[in-house]
C-alpha cells in the first residue's frame, strides 16, 4: 500500500488532504524561540496539528524496528530522567553537553543514505522523498511532490 493511501486510512484525511500536507509539509512549523536558562534563545519549530498527527503514525507503525542505541533515553517508552540520572551515580565525572543546533545538524540527505543503506524494509526507496518532506522541517515555500 502507497504511503499516501495508508496515512489517509490512519488518519481520516483524504488523499489529496494528505498530499497537499506532504507538498507543504516542510513550511507547516510554528517557529519561535524559548529562553535559556543561562541566557540566549533556543529554536522552536512545532509541526502543524495535521503533520504532528502524520509524524506521530511514521514513528508507531514505520520507525518502529529501527535501532535505537542502548544509552539513548529521549523518547524511549519505559525510559525517563530518572534511570538516565541513575545510570551516572557510580560515575566519577559527569559531563553535560548540550549540542548547539542538534535538530537542525540532521540533514536530510544523511537520512536519506541512512535509509537506502538499510536493510529494514519499512520504507520503500521510492517513497524516502515523501518521508523526507513530512518528517524535515524545511524553509517556508511549498515544495511539489
Amino acid at each position: 500500500m502507497s504511503l499516501i493511501l495508508e496515512l489517509a486510512e490512519a488518519t481520516g484525511l483524504s488523499g489529496s488532504d494528505i498530499e497537499r500536507v506532504i507538498r507543504t509539509a516542510p513550511a507547516r512549523y510554528k517557529v519561535y524561540p524559548i529562553k535559556k536558562r543561562n541566557g540566549g534563545f533556543r529554536i522552536i519549530a512545532q509541526p502543524s496539528r495535521e503533520l504532528k498527527v502524520i509524524q506521530h503514525y511514521i514513528l508507531k507503525e514505520k520507525l518502529k524496528d529501527f535501532p535505537v542505541h542502548d544509552c539513548a533515553m529521549a523518547y524511549e517508552k519505559g525510559r525517563n530522567i530518572f534511570e538516565n540520572a541513575t545510570s551516572h551515580t557510580m560515575a566519577r565525572v559527569l559531563m553535560k553537553l548540550d549540542f548547539k543546533d542538534f535538530f537542525p545538524s540532521i540533514k536530510v540527505r544523511d537520512w536519506e543514505r541512512f535509509l537506502a543503506a538499510s536493510s529494514l524494509d519499512a520504507i520503500p526507496l521510492n517513497e524516502i522523498g515523501l518521508y523526507s518532506k513530512l518528517l524535515f522541517w524545511g524553509e517556508k515555500k511549498v515544495n511539489s511532490c
